[in-house]
């Protein structure tokens, strides 16, 4: 059985190829207690259900179609282009079982630089087990496949697009999951802890679970996000993330620097910059001895045409508009409005 690498010919063999084995989790990782839901955040989740269309500050426009073609191939070339580096390739691969391990010679130690960039290409019914360090792993267009990630994965991330009905165990630390143009993904979690996030876009039947916080696991895709997003499009992006001990899904925006966020992080961000504004000024005027909005003693405005209540039985703009008083009124009922 070969596969395509690219790796230097002194770099030791990355596989061997052993019978299929049912997918088990890490025996060594720490049992840990899941979060838990406060009722605060329990309603705040039964809140979002229920979510009313917002404003969202500082968040870049949408293309001026609101029924733009979403462009696909573009997608394809960019994933396909950002695969390229990998180093070991294994390509249009069919009911084939295999084991990933690092077979070191001389007992040297493998530098960082030839540590291997996995890419699974057109896969079907394939049992993948990694049982070494990789830079990153690369899904594209597999089908009807089990991979079992055992060991860090350095940059902490894994893409996956194309290709449907795939169960990922995930026994390890990834960070950042991206899942782009596919039906039927599974993702299981032998620790909530080594989940952070989950990006997707144009996913259907997306289930999320944890072997030890089963009552985190999350059924969603675009249809789900419809219901909850009903404005959404086909360009828009989601993201499912543990927020103050419960599991979120939002959908993502484009802030006008260009970065990418949320509607409650955007409304938080410019609630805290707003607050973060007004405490400067105040300091600043507290430090230069100037003092806004004081109360002043300002009685109503009284119309020009309006008898003058200084009781001279004049109009008020022929006798006291000009004046910052009016004469014959107690003292603290003189001030009023004065325009000049």
């Amino acid at each position: 059985m070969s596969s395509t690498q690219s790796t230097p010919e002194e770099q030791p063999t990355f596989r061997v190829t052993v019978p299929a084995a049912a997918p088990t989790p890490n025996t060594e990782t720490k049992e840990t207690s899941p979060p838990v839901l406060s009722e605060e955040a329990k309603q705040r989740a039964i809140e979002a259900k229920a979510r009313k269309a917002v404003k969202v500050p500082n968040v870049r426009p949408k293309g001026a179609k609101k029924d733009e073609v979403f462009d696909k191939k573009l997608l394809e070339e960019s994933l396909t282009k950002m695969a390229a580096s990998a180093s070991i390739v294994l390509k249009d691969r069919h009911d084939e079982t295999e084991v990933f391990v690092f077979e070191s010679k001389e007992g040297k130690t493998e530098l960082l630089k030839d540590v291997p960039t996995l890419y699974f290409k057109n896969c079907v019914n394939g049992h993948y087990t990694i049982n070494r360090r990789t830079k990153n792993i690369f899904i594209d267009n597999c089908t009807n496949c089990t991979f079992l990630v055992n060991t860090m994965v350095l940059t902490h991330s894994c893409e996956i697009w194309n290709g449907g009905d795939n169960t990922i165990h995930i026994n390890c630390l990834l960070k950042t999951i991206q899942v782009d143009l596919i039906t039927g993904v599974n993702l299981v979690f032998n620790n909530w802890k080594n989940f952070h996030s989950l990006i997707h876009n144009t996913v259907e039947g997306l289930n999320l679970s944890f072997t030890d916080a089963n009552e985190f696991d999350l059924k969603t895709g675009h249809s789900e996000m419809l219901l909850k997003y009903p404005d959404s499009n086909q360009t828009d992006q989601f993201i499912v993330r543990f927020v103050e001990g419960v599991l979120l899904a939002e959908r993502c925006i484009r802030l006008k620097n260009g970065h990418l966020s949320t509607e409650r992080e955007a409304i938080e961000w410019e609630r805290r910059n707003n607050k973060r504004k007004d405490d400067y000024k105040n300091k600043f005027l507290k430090e230069a001895g100037v003092t806004l909005n004081s109360d002043r003693n300002v009685g109503t405005k009284i119309q020009p045409n309006a008898q003058c209540p200084c009781g001279s039985g004049k109009k008020y703009k022929k006798c006291c508009q000009n004046k910052k008083t009016v004469s014959g009124l107690a003292d603290t009922e003189r001030k009023i409005e004065y325009k000049g």
